[in-house]
């Protein structure tokens, strides 16, 4: 009996082992959950890398049918029911058009939500460029003022609680970029995903994206308005 009690006793736990046991659990979480939060960071932002390649192919395919433009040049601006503003009037909306391949017809597609954005206005993440609409810049323009396709950005990713669906040209705004843009969706280190006018996606930190050196507004491209 006393053998037995003696092995029982070398078998057990004392409360100092299992406080070093605990600390060390502890210590493993801690070191692995920044490194599961980057990858979480990262896969969403591959995610959504991903769907704005998609929503790409959906711009490219609309210009083959529209003489170029890469999205309706006036829908989605003012999209109210005349007569009635507290409503939506979604045929005015650039998604119901470009996106006629869904069924049924739907403005808002998964494929225009950010993994990233926890709560999208409008169910959209995404923004698009309307300075190309009023340049009159279309798929194949040549004249970029020096730029080239893969610098021009389409459509990038929108602050959250903003329902806007284009970055518009507002002469008496100026600074609407900084207001209307997410620069840093997927964390300082990632930024943020654009899609571009070749139809490529990259993700571009705070500091390039707003770089002033590009203009004072990065999505302006330099070409001047002119004939398409």
């Amino acid at each position: 009996m006393r053998v037995q009690r003696t092995l029982r006793r070398l078998r057990a736990f004392t409360l100092v082992e299992l406080l070093v046991v605990i600390g060390i659990i502890g210590l493993l979480i801690g070191i692995m959950l920044p490194t599961l939060s980057r990858a979480r960071a990262k896969a969403n932002q591959i995610k959504c890398a991903s769907n704005l390649r998609q929503v790409g192919f959906e711009l490219l395919n609309y210009s083959n049918n529209y003489r170029g433009w890469m999205f309706p040049p006036d829908l989605g601006t003012n999209m109210t029911v005349p007569g009635n503003p507290s409503q939506t009037d979604y045929s005015r909306v650039w998604l119901t058009h470009v996106f006629k391949n869904l069924q049924p017809p739907n403005f808002t597609p998964a494929i225009m939500v950010c993994p990233s954005d926890q709560e999208p206005a409008d169910h959209h993440s995404y923004i698009l460029n309307d300075h190309l609409k009023y340049k009159k810049i279309k798929y194949y323009t040549k004249d970029l003022g020096g730029w080239t396709p893969s610098r021009v950005v389409l459509m990038g990713e929108k602050v959250s609680d903003k329902r806007d669906y284009y970055l518009e040209v507002i002469a008496s705004n100026p600074t609407e970029f900084f207001e209307v843009v997410e620069l840093k969706r997927h964390g300082l280190k990632f930024g943020s995903n654009y899609l571009y006018l070749d139809i490529h996606v990259d993700s571009i930190t705070p500091e390039d994206a707003a770089d002033p050196a590009r203009s004072i507004d990065p999505w302006d491209p330099p070409r001047t308005t002119g004939p398409s």
